[in-house]
């Protein structure tokens, strides 16, 4: 039937078209962009250089900058002035703790961009928290590591929210084993307490 020359074509022909098949599949699911996040939930997004900041589309987005541009850091105030839009200075911003929260615990993992989502409220935030943890945390904020992701609530953020979760994550993506949960405390407050220093 067919000589080995043949057979061989064959065979290259069908492992490139499913590894072409694969990897438009793979780019096809893992796509980002300012949709809706998955779970058929009603979200806007925007994505700076560590971030994917999922946010209600109903969000007043200038309250949201001011809230996590509440702490002295270098910061600037460009999208009064037209420079820039309030999604970029948002963006900067996060980009901006994030790098500081690095220098702070002196830990620069690599990471893949981290989730930021934040819902309308803290009955919203405990919902979810449910879903995950089978019970509610009642909590401001936490980070979860399994989906790479922190959650808050409109209500609830401010930089220093963020910083703190900011800092867990960036601990358990740099040890190979994660920190007990005490020391990862220890750590993301003392995050918080020397931003500034």
């Amino acid at each position: 039937m067919f000589n080995d020359r043949a057979f061989s074509k064959i065979t290259s022909a069908l492992v490139i078209t499913f590894l072409f098949g694969f990897v438009l599949s793979y780019s096809i699911l893992f796509a980002q962009d300012d949709g809706p996040l998955a779970d058929n939930e009603d979200w806007s997004s925007m994505t700076s250089n560590f971030f994917v900041l999922y946010y209600s589309p109903s969000a007043n987005l200038e309250d949201l900058n001011r809230d996590i541009t509440k702490r002295q850091l270098y910061f600037d105030q460009a999208a009064k002035y037209g420079e820039v839009t309030v999604k970029e200075e948002i963006c900067q911003r996060l980009d901006r703790l994030y790098n500081r929260v690095q220098d702070v615990l002196d830990m620069y993992p690599k990471t893949p961009r981290i989730n930021i989502k934040i819902f309308k409220d803290g009955d919203e935030l405990n919902d979810e928290s449910s879903k995950i943890f089978g019970k509610a945390q009642d909590s401001r904020s936490f980070y979860v590591y399994k989906y790479n992701t922190i959650y808050t609530s409109e209500g609830d953020i401010d930089d220093s929210v963020l910083i703190h979760e900011m800092a867990h994550a960036i601990i358990d993506h740099y040890f190979s084993v994660i920190p007990p949960e005490t020391v990862a405390e220890i750590l993301a407050s003392y995050v918080d307490a020397h931003l500034e220093g």
